[in-house]
Parts: C-alpha cells; structure tokens; sequence
C-alpha cells in the first residue's frame, strides 16, 4: 500500500469522514501542523486552527476533534503563499500609514493580505489620497 497524502488525511476529516480507528496507515504520517496549515487556509476555520496550534494534545484527539467540526463535503483548501512581489517607495508608505506599521511590519501585511484586498488598498490611496506623507526609513 503506498504512503497517503496530506490530501488524503484531508479528504478522511472531511469528505470521507473516516473514524481515526480505521485509519492504521495513515496514521504513521499524520501530522497537526500541515494539517493545521491547510485547514487554516479556509477563513471560516482559522479561529478554530488559531486555538489548536495552542493545545498540546496527541494526534487521535486532534483528528477526532477535526473530523466532528469540519463538514461532511469536499472542501478546497486553498495553499496561500507568501508573494514575491515587491512595493514602491508610495505603496510601502501606505501600507505603513493605514496599518500603522514600521517598514518591516508593512512589508509582512503586503505579503500576508490577499493581492485583490492590497490592489483596492493602493488604489483608494494613492495620488492625493487620505494618506499622510510618513516616510519610510
């Protein structure tokens, strides 16, 4: 039998809902964290990921809890990584004015906010808007 996946694991807490008793294979290679990074890539359940990356508890209670709280359907977790992406001098003074961030805090919003949210951001504030001159140092 070949190793599962992460996509499996998922797939057993959600869509298949498979009892942790009938998963002997797949708990060899079960782990919180990837499964704590990709559930928590779904916003309706980062509060829930936020509180159990918190808890030292062992696997078995971990998936158990997962397998109650999220659906029974196939839900599409999607990966966000970080961007490669850089800012102008005027978008990182924005990003610092409205967050009220040091440079280094306003470089790690534009990384972490979705593009579409910072692309509206820019756009509200650039050339003459609200935003104050603050400059980077």
């Amino acid at each position: 039998m070949e190793i599962p996946s992460l996509f499996d694991h998922l797939a057993n807490l959600t869509l298949k809902k498979t009892p942790w008793e009938d998963t002997n294979e797949f708990k060899k290679n079960y782990t919180q964290y990837m499964i704590n990074r990709f559930v928590g890539m779904n916003d309706a359940f980062l509060p829930l990921i936020e509180e159990l990356i918190k808890m030292d508890i062992p696997d078995e209670v971990h998936y158990n809890f997962l397998l109650e709280y999220l659906p029974k359907k196939k839900v599409f977790f999607k990966y966000v990584s970080k961007t490669k992406a850089t800012m102008s001098p005027e978008q990182l003074n924005i990003m610092m004015e409205v967050f009220d961030a040091s440079p280094e805090e306003a470089v790690e919003y534009f990384q972490i906010l979705p593009q579409d949210k910072i692309k509206d951001l820019f756009k509200r504030f650039s050339n003459g808007g609200v935003v104050s001159k603050r400059k980077a140092k």
